[in-house]
């Protein structure tokens, strides 16, 4: 484990805001969840080196679909690869483009087929990363971003869903990505927010901590300030459709505290996140909550300092 001082603001002063667990996986620890006093941005404090996090990624984390999945599931994860093409593709119409924590390549797979992009990733897993070579046949790179020896100015495009806040040190990252970026480049990230109502309804039990996992838990506010401090501008903030899943994880995070580990209450939870017909009836809801800025997801684009998106 290692103590650390807040990224942003440079300080040693922050408050607890609870001690969490790992309640994904169940990997034995408790860890410090804390916000600094100066700048509220929130990380884990101390936290676990990179050595010692890789026992929190196991064979089935989330994030690695190795499996073939159901027909409904299947569908459902490519609706929302395609949503993240649309957000892409509205910013810009082709060119190269890198996903950075690209798993088992899925996106990638969406960006190539339209014949518009050049696709490459960037992954730490090595499963994960030679099985996404092989199914997407995209250049994948298979490591962590310091080790990797991309050409500046090469990429119009850099993408990380939901990785940011995985990083022990966002803002070096940051910066050697805008050095990536093509002058009109653009960088699109996608992160849980502080911000949504489902953090302040779920609390420590929100999905979004994802204790060890989640280095960082992110307000648009403070993401705003590290993309700045990082050399990006023309921060924008889309509406993002989406949150199911999220709030579905919160609500058995939340169900197996108060209620224990019951079997009647686990198999309520698993058919409401399986059933298709409470994601349709709840769609409009999440649809609300992202056009009002309450989303459990922020997406943001961000363009090298000097260049406007």
């Amino acid at each position: 484990m290692e103590t650390v001082a807040c990224i942003l603001c440079g300080t040693d002063n922050a408050e607890l805001l609870f001690v969490g667990r790992d309640r994904m996986h169940g990997v034995p620890g408790e860890f410090n969840v804390v916000q600094c006093r100066t700048c509220s941005l929130v990380y884990l404090n101390p936290r676990p080196s990179w050595d010692e996090i890789q026992k929190f990624y196991p064979v089935d984390y989330v994030g690695y679909n190795f499996k073939e999945a159901p027909a409904l599931k299947k569908l459902i994860r490519r609706r929302g690869w395609l949503k993240k093409r649309q957000l892409v593709e509205k910013r810009k119409p082709g060119g190269t483009i890198l996903d950075i924590g690209c798993g088992t390549g899925e996106f990638l797979q969406v960006m190539a087929q339209t014949g518009k992009w050049q696709v490459f990733g960037l992954e730490p897993n090595v499963h994960a990363a030679h099985y996404a070579a092989r199914t997407t046949g995209a250049d994948i790179f298979c490591g962590r971003l310091e080790e990797a020896e991309y050409p500046p100015y090469f990429f119009d495009v850099i993408t990380m869903w939901h990785v940011l806040e995985h990083l022990h040190e966002p803002i070096s990252i940051l910066e050697k990505i805008r050095k990536m970026l093509k002058p009109d480049g653009i960088l699109i990230v996608a992160v849980p927010v502080l911000d949504s109502l489902d953090a302040q309804i779920f609390g420590p039990y929100w999905s979004g901590y994802d204790v060890p996992r989640h280095m960082f838990t992110f307000s648009k506010t403070t993401l705003s300030k590290v993309l700045a401090a990082s050399g990006f501008t023309s921060i924008h903030f889309d509406a993002y459709i989406g949150g199911h899943d999220a709030f579905c994880i919160s609500l058995s995070y939340w169900a197996d505290e108060q209620f224990g580990a019951s079997p009647w209450l686990i198999s309520i939870v698993r058919f409401l996140s399986r059933s298709l017909l409470f994601r349709l009836a709840m769609s409009p809801w999440y649809r609300v909550l992202n056009l009002l800025g309450l989303g459990s997801t922020a997406v943001v684009s961000a363009s090298p300092l000097g260049y406007s998106i």
